[in-house]
């Protein structure tokens, strides 16, 4: 290396080569000194690369089998960071090209779909740093969602907008084999379980570093509590520094279940199923229920029937954390896994309505009300009370004392107010129920039919509180005439007197309303 030392278009790169498995210690540290200038170079072409094939898309097929084995090469061998970073960028993109070019068909896409996946969770597996690791997830997860998505949807070849997320249903069908299935998903365990590990190893480190100093504040007599906050800054920096790569991880399951369904189902039963079911524990870090609570969504929207009994497992799991007092976003997700439940898998939720009920119940009590700083996650919960109120499995549940007790509640809380479209779901549900008479919701003798139309009306001209979204259209206005118009067949003094008892701000909504049907 001595005939490097005064040329300054040399860099000595230090890099840690991967260790095995099972090897605590890592790898050992490996010098290299490259010449800078072939670096950029090879850094500016890799990058120029990527441009063309974002920007050109289907017409650059014809040159892709020229590109494969460089781009591999350069995942697989650089020690350069931009290089690499760029090459693998690259993947998802020729298979993005492969795909809307479909000139080799199915098995054409088929195939560089393999070359892409195994070039990036070889680069996930060896990568020494968490950039190189987040990096391998990225186009790991990107590969499969350009292969799988149906782009017939999206004729023009140069389609420049990010492509909506698949679907089992609107994706072209599963194109990875059990066994590629398999691969792709021990590597994302490896790198889940491994980035706990470096969490926890980073956590204990920075604990034993705040009672140090804590002990040499004591013994010195002084006051150092600016020092033991910000050696708590460092710990809460610590805890959190794997963050990004576990969201990869978890995205990446999530694409694998939107773009094989049911297919999907058995290799996550066989791989994942207990290491999810052990981050639901309410003894873990809420960092971590939040995460498994998101697989368990995708599960649940996407696995198919076979999703069922793992589900069921999971039931026990998930009460614990929709009433998990430590983290709003726990509750906010477990809640959203208990409202799917209804629609998705409504056996499983007739089975245990009166577990889902109690469960979600609680998990609005645990909130501090309506237009708290904890509303989001209240607003999730109630959203999820109402799917499972309105669904056939709240047949299960009879028509008992609770069930009217949460019917009037749900109607409290109304209208949602944190996201659009969770609330014009909300309201227009409320819509459909009014429209029906539902007893249960109304009550007996509609004497709950007043506090429905306050909700209704306050969502109509909501314009100027949640922005010219999904909520100000003319959707929840027809919809809220129509149940009215319904309602009048079933009782029409319980409407008069309903509307009588209206306040005139509530009165002037209700007016806008019929003029803009009455304009339309």
């Amino acid at each position: 290396d001595d005939q490097f030392d005064d040329d300054d278009d040399v860099e000595v790169i230090n890099v840690v080569a991967a260790g095995d498995a099972d090897d605590e210690e890592g790898g050992e540290e490996v010098t290299f000194a490259v010449r800078t200038s072939a670096v950029e170079e090879q850094a500016a072409g890799t990058y120029m690369m990527l441009l063309m094939f974002e920007a050109m898309q289907a017409f650059m097929e014809p040159y892709v089998q020229r590109v494969t084995p460089r781009l591999e090469e350069l995942v697989r061998t650089s020690v350069h960071d931009d290089v690499r970073s760029c090459a693998m960028m690259c993947l998802p993109e020729v298979v993005r090209t492969v795909a809307r070019g479909r000139a080799g068909g199915p098995e054409g896409v088929r195939g560089v779909l393999g070359w892409a996946l195994g070039a990036s969770t070889h680069a996930t597996r060896t990568s020494s740093d968490r950039e190189g690791i987040t990096w391998g997830l990225q186009a790991t997860q990107l590969s499969l969602h350009y292969a799988c998505l149906d782009w017939s949807r999206y004729p023009d070849p140069t389609y420049s907008q990010e492509p909506p997320q698949p679907t089992p249903e609107t994706s072209v069908g599963p194109l990875l084999s059990r066994d590629q299935l398999e691969n792709v998903v021990q590597t994302l365990r490896t790198t889940w379980r491994d980035s706990i590990q470096r969490r926890a190893v980073a956590r204990g480190e920075l604990q034993v570093a705040v009672r140090e100093a804590q002990e040499l504040a004591f013994g010195a007599g002084g006051d150092d509590a600016d020092g033991d906050e910000d050696d708590q800054l460092a710990l809460d920096e610590g805890i959190n520094s794997e963050a990004l790569v576990q969201f990869h991880v978890v995205e990446n399951v999530g694409m694998l279940f939107k773009t094989h369904g049911a297919v999907f189902t058995p290799v996550y039963q066989a791989l994942l199923h207990e290491m999810v079911a052990t981050f639901l524990h309410e003894q873990c870090l809420s960092k971590d229920r939040n995460v498994a609570c998101a697989v368990v969504l995708d599960l649940a929207m996407h696995g198919g029937e076979a999703a069922a009994p793992l589900l069921e497992s999971y039931l026990p799991l998930l009460a614990s954390c929709a009433v998990d007092t430590r983290d709003d976003a726990v509750r906010q997700s477990a809640a959203g896994v208990l409202g799917a439940l209804p629609e998705r898998h409504p056996m499983l939720a007739a089975r245990h309505a009166r577990l889902l009920l109690e469960s979600l119940g609680a998990s609005v009590q645990a909130g501090d009300g309506h237009g708290g700083p904890r509303t989001v996650a209240t607003d999730a919960a109630v959203l999820s009370v109402g799917r499972l109120l309105a669904s056939p499995a709240a047949a299960a549940l009879g028509d008992d004392a609770a069930l009217h007790s949460m019917w009037g509640r749900w109607l409290e809380y109304l209208p949602l107010r944190h996201a659009e479209d969770e609330s014009r779901e909300a309201t227009l549900q409320l819509c459909r129920l009014v429209g029906s008479g539902n007893a249960l919701l109304l009550g007996r003798h509609l004497e709950r039919l007043p506090v429905a139309l306050e909700a209704m009306l306050q969502v109509v001209g909501a314009r100027a509180a949640l922005g010219d979204g999904a909520l100000s259209n003319a959707a929840v206005s027809a919809s809220m005439l129509s149940a009215l118009d319904s309602l009048r067949g079933l009782s029409s003094a319980a409407v008069d007197d309903a509307l009588a008892r209206l306040g005139p701000e509530a009165r002037e909504r209700l007016a806008a309303a019929r003029a803009e049907a009455a304009a339309g």
